[in-house]
Parts: C-alpha cells; structure tokens; sequence
C-alpha cells in the first residue's frame, strides 16, 4: 500500500483508519472548505496515545483528531 509521507510510519490498520475518517470528514464540508483538506493538504500525522486517536494537521494550520469508531472532532 502505498501511503502519504507523512503518514509511511503508520501500520496500515492506522493508516485506513486515517483514509476512513478523512474521506466522512471532507465529505462532510462544502465544496469550497474541502479544498483545504485533502490528503496532499496534511503535513503533520500523529499517535495520540492518551486520547486513543490520529491527531491530523494540516497546511491551513488546522488539527483534527481521528477516532477509531470513525470520527473525528
């Protein structure tokens, strides 16, 4: 499987994890705020151990916290 770079350290169980929550999420804004958040657009994936989640920044300096049930906050 092929990742994004910023992501090439997860296992792939986190990693579609993160494609998951990632695709509900954007299709979730408008067209116009979806620009701003797609998989080229993030520069930053960590574990975030005490919350159980992906903590996902991205280039408009936004950060976003992937949960494993499939949601995000």
């Amino acid at each position: 499987m092929s990742k994004i770079q910023v992501a090439e350290f997860l296992t792939d169980k986190e990693y579609q994890l993160l494609l998951k929550v990632h695709k509900s999420h954007t299709q979730a804004m408008g067209k116009e705020t979806r620009k701003d958040y797609t998989l080229a657009d993030i520069v930053e994936v960590k574990r975030n151990y005490e919350e159980n989640c992906l903590d996902v920044k991205f280039k408009i300096g936004d950060y976003w916290h992937y949960y494993g049930n499939g949601t995000w906050g």
